[in-house]
């Protein structure tokens, strides 16, 4: 009988050989355990905000892939530390695109900044706001269990605040685009 052995597992996708994953076992003290993989969990988990690189910068994007892994390995208020700073992150980004600051922005509650921001503001920021409240009571009370049981929730409400932040710049960026060739063709027809 095996006591104690290693070995890797590999299953491909049958289309495309090079889609594969990887899975190490190990029988230790006549237990089968899974001791590692790859692509991570973190990876796989986070394949879905590849797209929301851009408006994630000075390395937010790597902290909703380190939330999103800290999850998927039932890390819960670890999660919760991450996910909270990119709702921070979200708030503070549209504030600093505004022509002239709001006074006394920084000392204001995170609801009372929503609302002050709210024309600019993705409209499922303003209707979830309670995010934030939930992301917060996360860190001072909750356990990890329960973070762990709210996180897909929270995690959904960023992603939909990202998702339309990044339509709404693509469809200005799509407008501007179509304003631009519009012109340079009324240029040419006017000679």
């Amino acid at each position: 009988m095996l006591t104690d052995a290693q070995w890797t597992v590999e299953v491909k996708c049958a289309r495309y050989s090079h889609h594969a994953y990887k899975f190490y076992m190990a029988i230790q003290k006549f237990k089968l355990r899974k001791i590692g993989q790859w692509p991570s969990l973190e990876d796989i988990a986070g394949a879905d905000i590849e797209k929301y690189r851009s408006q994630l910068k000075d390395g937010y994007f790597r902290e909703l892939k380190v939330a999103t892994g800290l999850a998927s390995h039932g890390v819960g208020i670890g999660s919760f530390v991450y996910l909270r700073r990119i709702f921070e992150r979200l708030i503070y980004q549209h504030h600093e695109e505004l022509p002239s600051p709001i006074d006394g922005f920084a000392k204001m509650r995170m609801d009372e900044k929503i609302d002050a921001l709210k024309a600019m503001l993705p409209p499922a920021l303003v209707k979830n706001k309670a995010t934030y409240a939930i992301l917060s009571k996360g860190l001072h009370e909750l356990d990890e269990k329960t973070c762990q049981l709210y996180f897909p929730v929270v995690r959904a409400a960023i992603i939909r605040i990202l998702e339309q932040d990044f339509q709404k710049r693509e469809s200005d960026r799509l407008e501007a685009e179509l304003a631009l060739q519009i012109n340079e063709i009324n240029r040419a027809l006017k000679g």
